[in-house]
């Protein structure tokens, strides 16, 4: 078996009943937000120094936390917000970073979404399926507007639950939600803090979305699944990829 050449955990596809997912970073792109707006500025000519880039996105993501008016947000607008709160810290010039960097964020993230749509819909023949992310209260919002609200079961929003990653309670109430015990549920997401070691300590099972990355795979514990893309996890759930 190929996990097992390459040292990866197995897991037994039928003791699988449902899966969770993470939201940035995962279900809207391999690739978490900070690398994504470092990546952006940069190709749009506007590159900021690293650790003031670093600064400025922990500032604006406390700040969308904070702003009870993104509450009801679509994606876009959550984008616009974030990189406001960026180009204040930055001192960029405003108008040509939401022209180009929001645009750019904004169209990759919905060309994932629709991508890793139709392996949910595949998925849902055969598990539940919910999202549990660290987010600003507006993740159902996001979900309709961009059209995947009706493939999952589930929607775990921090802000909204109360209860945010690598936290036990957020990943408890969303196995209390789909009906199913911790062993029975995978969640799935690209922090080794948040989603691996998290979802672990509440029980469950746990795959790590790398997108190639090599650092903390020497202490990644055996039974963590390691994928490089979300359609590699469908070997490991309880049916044949087609």
């Amino acid at each position: 078996m190929l996990a097992e050449r390459l040292g990866l955990a197995t897991v037994a596809p039928e003791m699988v009943r449902a899966v969770t997912l993470d939201f940035g970073g995962t279900l809207d792109g391999e690739e978490h937000w900070r690398e994504r707006f470092w990546r952006l500025y940069e190709a749009v000519g506007l590159g900021p120094d690293r650790a003031e880039f670093e600064r400025a996105f922990a500032t604006a993501t406390r700040a969308a936390y904070n702003e009870v008016a993104l509450r009801g947000a679509t994606l876009r607008e959550l984008v616009r917000y974030h990189v406001e709160q960026q180009c204040q810290v930055l001192r960029l010039d405003a108008e040509v970073a939401l022209e180009l960097v929001v645009q750019r964020f904004v169209a990759e993230s919905r060309a994932a979404l629709q991508r890793h749509a139709l392996l949910l819909r595949r998925w849902r023949e055969r598990v539940r399926l919910g999202v549990i992310s660290n987010f600003y209260g507006n993740l159902p919002v996001v979900l309709a507007m961009e059209g995947l609200a009706p493939l999952f079961d589930v929607v775990m929003d921090s802000t909204l639950v109360g209860t945010r990653k690598p936290e036990r309670g957020i990943f408890e109430l969303a196995c209390r939600a789909l009906g199913f015990r911790p062993e029975e549920v995978v969640h799935v997401g690209d922090s080794l803090e948040h989603d691996v070691y998290g979802a672990r300590n509440a029980g469950m099972k746990a795959a790590w979305l790398s997108s190639g990355e090599e650092s903390g795979c020497d202490c990644l514990p055996p039974d963590v699944i390691r994928i490089d893309t979300l359609a590699a996890l469908e070997g490991y759930l309880p049916w044949k990829p087609q």
